[in-house]
C-alpha cells in the first residue's frame, strides 16, 4: 500500500481552508490529524481525500433533505377581515 504524505500548503489548497481553520477542526476531531515528521508535520493524502468526500456526501444529503422539506404541501391559512387591513362598517 503506497501512502503519500502532504504538507500544510497542499492540504490548504485541497480543502480550501486556512491554517487556523484546519487546526481548529483537528482539535474538535473534525479533520484528519497530522503526523509529526521531526519538526514538521504531514497529512496522509488518502485521509484528506476521504474527508473531502465526506464533506461532499454530507452536503449532498443536506441538499436532498432541504429539497424534500421545501416540497411540503402548503397549509391553508385562516384570516379575518381585520388581519387584511379592511375597515369594519
Amino acid at each position: 500500500m503506497n501512502q503519500r504524505l502532504i504538507r500544510l500548503p497542499q492540504v490548504k489548497a485541497m480543502v480550501g481552508l486556512g491554517r487556523s481553520s484546519i487546526y481548529d477542526k483537528i482539535k474538535r476531531g473534525e479533520f484528519p490529524k497530522q503526523i509529526k515528521l521531526g519538526r514538521s508535520s504531514g497529512w496522509v493524502e488518502a485521509e484528506v481525500q476521504e474527508w473531502i468526500s465526506e464533506q461532499i456526501r454530507a452536503s449532498r444529503l443536506g441538499q436532498v433533505n432541504a429539497s424534500l422539506n421545501s416540497r411540503a404541501p402548503l397549509q391553508p391559512q385562516s384570516f379575518t377581515l381585520g388581519s387584511l387591513g379592511a375597515k369594519a362598517g
